[in-house]
């Protein structure tokens, strides 16, 4: 017998019987799920391991007779203690060999201590003892043990009771210490294997599912799980974990084919966890009857059905096999899709006529042999209702939301005969009935839709509103089988659609000038005292629930779907002109604020210049346009020059030997000539006391102290024709004061690349090798020498290398906007027919920072304000570009060519 024994029953007689109160994710619970794993520690009758309970000195002695292999002697031994406080015979014997042989002394030579709860020291020795160091005296215990790491996780004191949860967590650490004077742990002594901390194994359980089972549950959060065959990555669909998080399920986009794969699990240990598993490929494995009736044709003697499943190795459904049928009585029909028509020459007569079958899948040699009884034709019998279903999204919904649309929704249900098979209900054969029809309601005799879920099909009837959908309402829809009369039901709630009750404007935060928008601040609640601020109920209310003294102010969508309200000031406003804006809710309450509308804003001064740097190498130049140059209006705001069209910025400069100047307006380009320090000036043409003046710096090359290669960005490997497939070197310089300097490519004596299978080179472009889009990113190093001050100077950068396929992470719109549509595209309502193609204003960046803009199809527009008039303009619009998953909606102006 082998040594586990000595600590298997040990523990399980001291320890057996004491009730415990686990706390999950603790270290004591793991450590007494471990020990419970090994059949090492049992709970109560109720299988609680108790582990706040203390434990006894007289069972410790027990356990340390076990633990030393010592427990056919000690039970047997002859000689009875000198201690008189033992009062169970079952231990006198194991008291008498511990005073014997020396293990215990008791408090003295009448008392053990026999009712006593065992303390830490205590506990340190008998573990010591197991250890091999019986030298060591109580005394000493608690240091040693501690020195021995024995007491790691467990911070009581030495005198302190011991709880069932530290003494499993004294014990474990025991097992994995190394016996004294020996190279093997305890557990290895005693032959008893201990987990990994962490296990995991996988197995195929479905044509494209893996289940992957831990030995303990694990954190979700934290599990990331990848699926590989050989060296390619498997797609998969989805990752499941169970409810105990001890095992999940994934699901694979494609069959699993014959092969090995290898399932990695990252984030739970320093290490991923790794599992293999043996794939076959997909196989028929089973040919059953669904049912051993045949139901025959409606109004046809000669013909009945048949149902039939296909099972793979799993014990999954397969659809679309070839299935060589034959029949007794005659001519066999297959549809493909789990349905035989049987049809005789004579008669089928229900309950008499048995038809013998004989089915065949030749890849595999499966057979069915198999007889049914020809019965009466399949009516519907039961209706088994599956819920809600959103046609436009393809799943299930758990409830309908406030104003839901008609015909967006589906009653899904599942139709069985009387018997018990699964069948398609002709239309008409279900009676529907809505007991609040005002609020939902189905036709009563409808025709069905069928419809997939989760590879389970059903069938399904419309939604449509009632005439007071709004007020929303309990609705129990009943489905009756008119063959049978056996009903089921569904209850659903309808909420009321949010009407606006209270509705209140605050004065704007900032000024506003002619021609300008400002943000009016409001407070919108419903009837419920909720507060609204989607875009789409307050935007619905306008004109109808919430009134507006004007057409100057409207709701503009944000792009999480929120709203604001907008005032758009008339142009050419010359004096300062008080405005008076009115809301009034149907119903509800009325608010009233007032401000000023101050003259359209004009540029007063420039301020300064915005990415342009000021210090140059000799030889360089740097391009000024109208985005670099801000000004300040009358009131002090900030803005740049390309926001004022109707102006020009004249610029000169007092040092044309030092730069040269292209032009004399901006947009211009200043070229460095020579070193020295030239002042330019920039002024708003016609607009006294303008200017600004700012100066620029020439230096030599020697004059550049430290140089660095501007960041290249992450390069596209996918596609060759991308933007970011090919990027430029460029130089930066710092000067001994610290600061920038543009830097002539001329000192560049050398560029290369250290791994040429992932970039190349050509002058001072850097292109990246294109791969399959599976490959994992690469890096390389670029370095290039330059030749410095004193010698050369080199410098590294890091390249990266992404082989996937450009994808959208950021959408901007300048909400000042205008885009054009053809007459012909716009409807006499104002809907426009047909996607915009591309416009400038649309900014679409992906992962490697390229910008583009939309294609046809991407710019989708909604939500058109039209003059009343049908031949009037379309004075706004809503623009929602869609791309890759992202969406940025903003308000548009609209021009419509002829």
């Amino acid at each position: 017998m082998k040594r586990t024994l000595s600590l298997v029953l040990a523990l399980v007689m001291v320890l057996g019987m004491i009730p415990v109160y686990a706390q999950a994710a603790t270290p004591q619970e793991e450590a007494g799920e471990l020990l419970e794993q090994l059949g090492v520690l049992k709970g109560d009758q109720n299988g609680n391991l108790m582990l706040d309970k203390t434990l006894l000195r007289r069972d410790a002695v027990v356990m340390l007779a076990r633990l030393l292999g010592e427990e056919e002697v000690a039970e047997k031994y002859p000689e009875a203690p000198t201690w008189k406080d033992v009062t169970i015979k079952y231990y006198e014997p194991f008291l008498g060999w511990a005073q014997d042989e020396g293990y215990y002394k008791g408090y003295n030579d009448a008392k053990f201590g026999f009712n006593d709860d065992i303390t830490v020291q205590d506990y340190a020795q008998v573990l010591l003892r197991a250890l091999g160091y019986t030298d060591v005296e109580w005394e000493d215990a608690y240091t040693t043990a501690k020195d021995l790491g024995l007491l790691e996780g467990v911070t009581l004191e030495a005198t302190a009771k011991l709880p069932r949860g530290n003494m499993s967590v004294m014990t474990v650490t025991a097992l994995n210490t190394k016996v004294k004077d020996s190279e093997k742990t305890l557990a290895e002594t005693l032959e008893i294997e201990m987990p990994a901390e962490f296990a995991v194994t996988a197995k195929a359980t479905g044509a494209k599912k893996i289940t992957v089972t831990f030995n303990k549950a694990v954190d979700k959060t934290k599990a990331v799980i990848t699926v590989n065959k050989g060296t390619i990555a498997v797609n998969t669909e989805s990752i499941v974990f169970a409810d105990d998080a001890k095992s999940a399920v994934i699901t694979t986009v494609t069959n699993l084919t014959k092969g090995d794969y290898t399932v990695k699990v990252a984030g739970l240990t320093e290490e991923p966890l790794t599992a293999t598993l043996t794939a076959e490929d997909v196989k028929v494995s089973k040919i059953e009857l669904v049912s051993d009736k045949a139901p025959m044709t409606a109004l046809n003697s000669t013909q009945a059905t048949v149902l039939y499943r296909v099972l793979n190795q799993y014990g999954e459904e397969m659809r679309g096999q070839s299935i060589t049928w034959t029949a007794s009585s005659g001519p066999v029909t297959d549809n493909g899709n789990g349905v035989l028509t049987l049809t005789t020459s004579g008669i089928f007569i229900p309950n008499q006529t048995i038809v013998y079958l004989t089915g065949v899948h030749a890849a595999t040699a499966t057979v069915l042999n198999a007889q049914v009884t020809i019965s009466m034709p399949s009516n519907v019998d039961t209706i088994e209702i599956k819920g809600l279903y959103d046609k436009e999204k393809s799943v299930m919904v758990d409830s309908l939301p406030a104003g839901f649309e008609s015909g967006t929704y589906e009653l899904l249900f599942a139709a069985k005969d009387q018997y018990g098979n699964t069948l398609t209900a002709p239309g008409g054969s279900i009676y529907f009935l809505s007991n609040n029809p005002l609020v939902a309601q189905v036709e009563s005799y409808a025709t069905y839709t069928t419809r997939t879920v989760n590879g389970v099909a059903y069938q399904g009837v419309v939604l449509t509103q009632g005439a007071m959908a709004a007020s929303g309402g309990n609705v129990e829809i009943r489905a009756t089988s008119t063959q049978s009369g056996k009903s089921a039901t569904f209850n659903l709630v309808v909420p009321a659609v949010a009407v606006i009750k209270s509705f209140t404007m605050s004065s704007p935060t900032t000024l506003v000038a002619g021609g300008e928008e400002v943000e009016i601040p409001f407070t919108a609640y419903d009837q419920f005292g909720n507060a609204v601020t989607k875009f789409n109920d307050l935007n619905s209310a306008v004109g109808n629930t919430l009134i507006f003294n004007g057409a100057a102010v409207s709701f503009e969508k944000q792009t999480d779907g929120t709203a604001k309200l907008i005032y758009t000031a008339a142009p050419n406003v010359t004096v300062d002109t008080p405005v008076m804006l009115f809301s009034t809710v149907v119903g509800g309450n009325t608010s009233q604020i007032s401000f000023t509308v101050r003259p359209d804003a004009k540029p007063a001064v420039i301020v300064g210049l915005t990415d342009v740097p000021t210090n140059l190498v000799s030889g360089t130049s740097v391009v000024i346009n109208a985005k670099n140059v801000k000004y300040q209006d009358q009131y002090g705001r900030t803005s740049t020059m390309d926001k004022a069209t109707e102006y020009t910025v004249n610029v000169t400069t007092s040092a044309v030997g030092v730069v040269n100047v292209s032009t004399t307006t901006v947009p211009t380009t200043v070229s460095a000539i020579s070193k020295g320090t030239a002042t330019l000036t920039f002024e708003i043409q016609g607009v006294s006391n303008s200017a600004y003046t700012v100066n620029f710096t020439v230096v030599n090359p020697n004059d550049v102290t430290t140089y660095s290669i501007k960041d290249i960005g992450l390069l596209n490997g996918h596609d060759a024709a991308h933007d970011a497939n090919t990027r430029e070197i460029v130089l930066e310089g710092k000067l001994a004061n610290g600061q920038s300097v543009v830097v002539n490519e001329d000192v560049i004596i050398s560029v290369s690349v250290a791994d040429e299978s992932i970039v190349t080179l050509s002058d001072l472009t850097v292109t990246a090798l294109t791969k399959a889009a599976t490959t994992p990113d690469a890096k390389t190093t670029l370095t290039v020498v330059i030749e410095g001050a004193t010698g050369p100077v080199v410098v590294t950068k890091e390249l990266t290398v992404s082989y996937k396929p450009a994808k959208a992470v950021k959408i901007e719109v300048d909400p000042e906007i205008t885009v054009e549509v053809a007459v012909a595209d716009v409807t006499s309502t104002g809907a426009i027919q047909t996607a915009i193609a591309t416009a400038e204003e649309f900014v679409i960046t992906d992962q490697y920072g390229v910008e583009t803009n939309p294609l046809v199809g991407d710019i989708l527009l909604t939500n058109i304000v039209r003059d009343p008039a049908t031949t009037g303009p379309i004075t706004k619009v809503n623009a929602t570009v869609v791309k890759d998953g992202l969406a940025a909606t903003t308000v548009v102006n609209v021009v419509v060519e002829d």
